[in-house]
């Protein structure tokens, strides 16, 4: 069931192209990037310095968890 949950979701789901300009995905459907289209290049590189910044507080986030999930199971392994 789950196999053919996933090949419906990616047959629903609509055709992303990259954009050359910011790197982000957008519908095929537009014409120009929703993203960084109207922006000049100043404001483009203020989109782009908030877009890896959030990406870089996601991998910290994650490598917190990580820590912690190896600090819990290795106390389960001493306390069992």
């Amino acid at each position: 069931m789950a196999l053919g949950m996933s090949i419906s979701w990616c047959a629903m789901r609509k055709k992303q192209r990259r954009c050359d300009r910011c790197c982000l995905y957008y519908s095929e459907d537009l014409k120009q990037c929703h993203h960084c289209g109207r922006l000049d290049d100043d404001q483009l590189e203020v989109l782009l310095k908030g877009h890896n910044m959030g990406l870089s507080n996601s991998v910290t986030l994650g490598r917190c968890f990580i820590v912690i999930g190896l600090a819990v199971g290795g106390l389960l392994l001493f306390v069992l």
